[in-house]
């Protein structure tokens, strides 16, 4: 039925509307007739075939998916697919060079370097329809499925494509479209030496690892340039405005996803000199240089820096140490583990979330206390030099590593530090601590050790002990005031009132703690509790009750101790003496303490916070 049959039934029906409250049956009568007649009229039977008469769309269709397999099978020396991975080609651009035969196709990529040699993979492959040609890798292939395969890290795969419509054919290059990722990558006849191109491509890959470029100046602006190699990602930037876009490796250098344009130009290709020291246009028209060489050497697992965030005012500013703070609260409260107050930069190894393998790379390492273990989590991060800044940092997120689906609520603190880089990079103290100072934002800074350097405590609470008494002349006002709110307490055990008395003596350092069904060696408060039952014998008595805690130098000073609470990994009646909280809130609240020996076996801690808030040990 055509759109003007259409129109004058909808006319004939709003007018039998109109006249739908006469009383004239024969009007109705010949407005139904006509409607009728018209339907007849305006509908057939039939329907044109959609792709000419006598031709269906699997006739149609089968002669091309035919020559695009004898197309496919032509080249003897394969194909050079520009594989493009994960939402908005988040992940960047690879070569993979491909071979069908009848049935399968042989696959090998700039991705797989084992022992040294360029490894391959074959899997089934198919030419089928769905309204679109579509070219299918059918079964396991470790190079095609390399960003499709899913992981523990990674349950969706890394946004990767094992379908691919084909668009268009034109001039030995087919254009592909990812059905998952809607990327879209080109296959081209390959006229070369495989292994001979790919190992180019890879010691590309290699130079690139570390790389800065100089800024351009583009119609008198100075433009910034940033090469990310982990992820094959391209940023330029003019003052507030930035672009990204991903980039795949050519003989040449490197050629961008798509054009982009800034500052009035528009750049689509790079070149890079033979002697990789130099980053050109095809043309010729900008040219700058490249640099390899960081302020400091992140990739050396001998110079891995801690960082302590907790401290007040001391190795990070306020907002980061709240930041880091909060979040290990979040995740602490998210599973049954402690996070440690420290965290470290740069070398580190991660397991490959494909095969399972140990690999040296560089990010940020958090480790976290469990019952009967520890584990650690990594985020992956490029550390890069910033052209024409020789004593600066850039550093930019790449991926999650090892254990981080369980440790994400820490990916403010991740962001905060990327977000606010690049770094100044500041030797504080003869290369045994460096300070990280945003050039952004100088406010923004981290102050470190270097490996397994720090300043010694004055009075080790790890392996020694000491003594904390609540009176007047051995804590402060505050602190006895804190001390005694908590002093006296009633619980309720076996349906019997209990009261529960806080000694006032309290130590402080190395204790034995109860968890699980074993003891084990911590640090934190011990308090020792008089329990009285009004005659219930066996109720009645003194036990321990253990908060751990971490105590930990700070970078500003040897002679400052930090207290950090590690709530969640306590003695198991720490539970059931909560009330005691507000207590060691109070000495965790005002660390870090500046440490003064008395010289007659006591020290006295005064708060870097507040100087009214001071507690003496007896050792």
């Amino acid at each position: 039925m055509h759109f003007a049959e259409r129109s004058i039934v909808v006319t004939i029906y709003y007018k039998l509307k109109i006249f739908q409250n006469m009383k004239s049956k024969i009007l109705r009568t010949i407005l139904y007739i006509n409607t009728g007649l018209l339907l007849l009229a305006g509908c057939k039977r039939e329907e044109d075939p959609l792709y000419g008469k006598d031709s269906s769309y699997i006739e149609r269709t089968s002669p091309t998916l035919s020559a695009y397999g004898r197309e496919l099978r032509s080249a003897a020396n394969g194909w050079l697919l520009t594989l493009y991975a994960g939402k908005n080609q988040q992940y960047g651009g690879y070569n993979v060079i491909v071979k069908f035969d009848t049935l399968r196709v042989t696959a090998v990529s700039e991705l797989q370097l084992e022992a040294n040699k360029i490894t391959e993979d074959k899997s089934l492959y198919s030419i089928t329809s769905n309204q679109q040609a579509i070219l299918s890798f059918d079964t396991y292939n470790k190079v095609l499925q390399h960003f499709v395969e899913p992981s523990y890290i990674f349950p969706e795969g890394k946004g990767g494509d094992n379908q691919m419509e084909i668009l268009s054919y034109k001039d030995g290059v087919f254009t592909l479209k990812g059905t998952h990722s809607n990327n879209i990558m080109t296959l081209s006849r390959f006229e070369g030496d495989t292994d001979a191109y790919l190992t180019a491509i890879q010691q590309r890959v290699k130079k690139f690892k570390t790389v800065g470029v100089n800024p351009v100046t583009i119609g008198g602006k100075e433009v910034q340039i940033e090469i990310h190699p982990s992820n094959h990602q391209l940023l330029m930037r003019d003052g507030d405005t930035s672009v990204k876009k991903a980039f795949i490796y050519t003989e040449k250098g490197f050629k961008l996803y798509e054009p982009i344009t800034i500052a009035g130009k528009t750049f689509e290709e790079f070149n890079v000199s033979d002697d990789y020291t130099e980053l050109s246009t095809p043309d010729g028209s900008i040219k700058t240089g490249l640099v390899y060489t960081l302020p400091y050497d992140f990739s050396n697992y001998r110079k891995v820096l801690t960082f302590s965030p907790m401290d007040y005012k001391c190795s990070s500013n306020e907002k980061l140490r709240n930041l880091f703070y909060s979040s290990l609260k979040a995740l602490e409260n998210k599973g049954s583990f402690t996070v440690s107050p420290e965290f470290k930069l740069g070398y580190l190894q991660d397991k490959d979330f494909l095969s399972s393998e140990w690999r040296d790379r560089q990010g940020i390492n958090f480790t976290a206390w469990y019952e009967n273990a520890s584990s650690e989590a990594n985020y992956i991060l490029d550390f890069l030099p910033v052209g024409g800044k020789p004593n600066q940092v850039n550093i930019v997120m790449v991926e999650k590593g090892m254990q981080w689906n369980y440790y994400d609520l820490l990916d403010p603190v991740i962001e905060y530090i990327t977000q606010n880089s690049p770094y100044e990079v500041i030797d504080v103290d003869s290369a045994y601590q460096y300070e990280l100072r945003s050039v952004k934002d100088p406010s923004v800074r981290f102050r470190s050790y270097v490996y397994q350097w720090t300043y010694p405590l004055v009075y080790d609470f790890t392996s020694q002990k000491g003594t904390i008494e609540f009176v007047d002349g051995k804590v402060s006002t505050r602190m006895l005031k804190a001390f005694t709110d908590v002093k006296t307490y009633k619980k309720t055990t076996n349906n019997t009132e209990v009261t529960r008395t806080l000694d006032t003596k309290v130590v402080l350092g190395k204790n034995s703690v109860r968890i699980g069904n074993k003891n084990r060696n911590r640090t934190g408060f011990t308090f020792t509790i008089h329990q009285t039952a009004g005659g219930v014998a066996n109720l009645t008595g003194s036990f321990n009750v253990v908060c751990i805690l971490d105590f930990i130098t700070t970078q500003c000073s040897e002679k400052q101790l930090n207290f950090v609470d590690n709530y969640n990994y306590n003695n198991y009646n720490w539970s059931s003496n909560k009330e005691l909280a507000p207590l060691v809130d109070m000495f965790v609240e005002n660390a870090p303490y500046e440490t003064l020996d008395n010289g007659d076996g006591t020290l006295k801690y005064t708060s870097v916070k507040d100087s009214e808030v001071w507690f003496i040990v007896t050792k």
